[in-house]
């Protein structure tokens, strides 16, 4: 089984709305892809990790790339101005 790279911007405030327009997404991508499992969407991945720091766009895509889990759950970096990217590797 393999997996495809997704990636997204969310604009929070905070934590929970960060947390609720994640869920949002991954509702999205349910509806967009099934419920069938092996979706290689956000589906896949329910859970959220932040990962502490401030980043840059370019930067957080690389270290999330080399370093997401497709059985694991998606990344959200911080890279300011009330945006986070959020990557993830997608079981497919």
């Amino acid at each position: 089984m393999g997996g495809e790279y997704r990636e997204d911007i969310i604009f929070a405030s905070t934590e929970r709305e960060l947390r609720q327009k994640y869920n949002e997404l991954v509702e999205c991508h349910l509806y967009m892809y099934g419920h069938s499992g092996y979706s290689g969407s956000f589906a896949e991945k329910p859970e959220l990790k932040i990962i502490p720091g401030a980043f840059i766009q370019e930067t957080a895509s690389v270290e999330c790339q080399d370093t997401n889990d497709k059985w694991g759950p998606s990344f959200a970096y911080n890279i300011g101005d009330g945006k986070y990217y959020i990557g993830g590797w997608c079981s497919s």
